[in-house]
């Protein structure tokens, strides 16, 4: 988190690659509540990696229902999750112990 606020110093600004390995640092170190705070650092713009890196997090923490509700929100906006993306939110379900969700998840990837 120190290079953030070198960054900072520098009046450099993080971009979403800068931001994601920050988080899965800090995700892999099981503090995913900091990996997604530094997801949500404006301004920061969502993509595939952010996107990635927040599901990754949230699977970590357990949260399956803001997972699911990442997955609703890319499909509202006609954007299909990777595999990457669905991996991590099934995980999320899993380790909450909710099965029908990712059960669910997984028949609307075959539809």
């Amino acid at each position: 988190l120190q290079l953030l606020a070198d960054m900072e110093h520098d009046r450099v600004g993080p971009d979403s690659i800068v931001c994601s390995s920050m988080a899965t640092a800090c995700e892999r170190g099981d503090n995913w509540e900091a990996a997604l705070h530094l997801l949500e650092a404006p301004p920061l713009q969502e993509d595939v990696i952010t996107i990635g890196t927040r599901a990754s997090a949230l699977a970590r923490g357990a949260c399956w229902a803001e997972a699911v509700e990442l997955v609703a929100q890319l499909r509202s906006a006609a954007v299909q999750p990777n595999v990457q993306i669905l991996g991590a939110v099934t995980s999320a379900c899993e380790r909450a112990h909710h099965w029908t969700c990712s059960l669910e998840l997984l028949a609307s990837m075959v539809r």
